[in-house]
């Protein structure tokens, strides 16, 4: 019964990848072929051909590639980096642990190699217009688009009724996989001189989630010298197919990829990238340049004409020599050669050029090159305002994008990996240092408020709270090295949101210095500003829009009250001197 349901699963498997090659129907009227445009794409930009690097009389094709620069272009524009992801803390309580947090979720991105993953996404998603993530045991891979099988049709992955992910492995990778092993000998024994094999990883849609299969060995047919392995193109449901291995079967809840557009296409899944974009302006200023080059190879020969019959076919280029007198019957003159069209091909590239700009917002001002003498000002701002901001609504998609990988998947695996104690040492700014200082110092005189009033019945005064207080950060200080010590499940409770800045890299030094000049001096002339929860708020969603983090410049510090009169003597029952907190510090002295 299980062979013949494996027999079942594989023609459908067949039958299914058959249908990837399909060429669809969009809703304009036109084909769609997904297999064509990828492979268009990778040609184009790497400036190859479809048809090879020479035409038919034999000339060179030269590629005006002018995608790659509008994709490298888009790439400044869009990079994020680990840095740029932040965790905001919703109650006041909790912006130590989740400043903890944040530091430690930005080494612990950089450990899984994250930032890779986020490079790639900026490279990749203005080439093909989509970019695909898998989650595996080790983070996220970004996945070939070549190798995925699904409905191209369907909106998104997870509205295709499969999708399959071929992979080549080695057997030093199939080894390392919790396969069956009778399974994997099986598909060795196929093959002994073989290392590398084709694995497809196979996912069907059911009625409760996904049924996953991984395949081995799945197109080869019965020869009479044994095993032919043929090639996907080359499915059709006459040929005699050997059977395939199933290595891995189980159901999964969700599929393991995450996808991302750069600009989605009713009718299809795969997005609209640059590349495809300009696939007609790169037609175009190819054709162009390679017609002025073989005018300029014609125009550069030299020919000459005469009505001497005594001279003909000799040729005046390699059969003369300097001093030669010629004693002809009638003159030698050169035939004109000059290229006539060159005004009409600097036409025809600049139109393409100037479309290729409009279409992807690359003027000189975003490459960086001079603009045209005696261009307005507000022209110039105009054009770095529109190209601004369109690259920064491609942000904002790939900063919501990361912002769901972070709490769906990658802070449950951050928990799961930071959950057990560890004793952490403190080092950073000097502003970071005050905070955790500030946190500690707040934790001691929590504990002695609480002794205070057990002693007497009543709270302290503020002028006492605020002594006390003081002379706490006056210990505290005098270490030189901090210690924490994070408990068990310390991260369980913390409430937050996740926040990427998508503005930081277009705002200058110049406008980040002014912007913490206007704050400082509203702190400055109220520092009741801080004080206040409302306008707390307000400061910090002012720095954000800026691209200045409030804990970078030391905002997130609980405000130190202002120093008592030293006139003020102090009263009896003062607070007396809290004990450590077990778990916090290992170094605070304490009588």
């Amino acid at each position: 019964m299980a062979t013949n349901t494996y027999f079942y699963s594989e023609q459908k498997t067949r039958s299914n990848i058959q249908q990837f090659y399909t060429k669809i129907d969009m809703p304009g009227g036109y084909g769609f072929d997904h297999v064509e445009t990828l492979k268009t794409i990778d040609l184009y930009y790497n400036s190859k051909y479809k048809t090879g690097e020479y035409d038919s009389l034999g000339f060179r094709k030269f590629f005006f590639n002018i995608v790659k620069p509008a994709c490298d272009i888009a790439t400044k524009f869009i990079d994020l980096d680990t840095k740029d992801i932040i965790l905001i803390p919703e109650h006041n309580d909790d912006e130590f642990k989740i400043f903890i947090m944040n530091r430690m979720l930005k080494q612990w991105l950089k450990n899984e190699e994250f930032d890779e993953i986020l490079n790639e996404i900026s490279f990749d998603l203005p080439k093909y217009g989509s970019v695909v993530l898998k989650k595996c045991k080790k983070g996220f891979e970004k996945v070939n688009l070549h190798n995925l099988r699904f409905q191209t049709w369907a909106e998104e992955l997870e509205c295709s009724e499969f999708v399959y992910e071929l992979l080549s492995m080695n057997k030093t990778e199939i080894s390392k996989m919790k396969w069956n092993s009778d399974a994997v000998e099986q598909l060795y024994s196929r093959d002994k001189n073989a290392n590398q094999f084709v694995i497809y990883e196979c996912y069907e849609m059911t009625a409760d989630g996904w049924h996953k299969v991984i395949y081995g060995d799945l197109f080869s047919t019965k020869t009479k010298n044994g095993i032919n392995r043929s090639v996907e193109s080359e499915i059709n449901e006459q040929d005699n197919y050997f059977g395939s291995i199933v290595l891995y079967e189980d159901d999964v809840k969700e599929l393991p990829y995450r996808e991302l557009h750069w600009e989605k296409v009713p009718g299809r899944w795969l997005g609209y990238g640059f590349v495809e974009y300009l696939s007609e302006n790169q037609i175009a200023v190819n054709e162009a340049e390679n017609l002025e080059r073989k005018g300029l190879h014609f125009t550069s020969l030299k020919l000459y004409q005469t009505r001497d019959e005594s001279i003909g076919g000799q040729n005046l280029l390699s059969g003369s020599q300097n001093g030669d007198i010629l004693y002809i019957q009638s003159e030698i003159t050169p035939i004109a050669m000059e290229e006539r069209n060159l005004g009409a091909f600097n036409n025809t590239r600049n139109n393409w050029s100037a479309n290729t700009e409009r279409k992807t917002f690359t003027s000189d001002i975003t490459t960086g090159a001079s603009l045209p003498s005696r261009t307005p000002l507000g022209v110039a701002n105009l054009q770095a305002s529109l190209a601004s901001s369109f690259f920064d609504l491609k942000r904002e998609n790939i900063g919501i994008f990361i912002k769901e990988l972070i709490l769906d998947d990658i802070l449950p695996d951050f928990k799961k990996a930071n959950r057990k104690e560890v004793t952490m040492t403190i080092l950073g700014t000097d502003s970071e240092i005050d905070l955790y200082d500030n946190y500690i110092a707040k934790v001691y005189l929590d504990e002695a408020i609480v002794n205070y009033v057990e002693k007497n019945g009543f709270f302290p005064s503020q002028e006492e709270k605020d002594l006390t207080k003081q002379k706490l950060l006056e210990e505290i200080k005098q270490n030189k090295n901090r210690y924490i010590t994070l408990p068990d499940n310390v991260w369980d409770n913390a409430k937050y949101s996740v926040d990427v800045i998508i503005t930081g890299e277009s705002v200058d030094t110049g406008a980040k210095s002014q912007l913490i000049q206007f704050v400082l001096q509203i702190v400055g002339t109220n520092p009741t500003v801080m004080q206040s929860p409302q306008t707390k708020k307000m400061i910090f969603a002012l720095l954000s829009l800026g691209g200045v983090s409030p804990a970078e410049i030391g905002l997130l510090d609980e405000q130190q009250a202002p120093q008592q009169n030293p006139q003020l003597q102090q009263v009896a029952g003062s607070l007396a001197k809290p004990t450590p907190v077990a778990g916090v510090t290992s170094n605070i002295q304490t009588a």
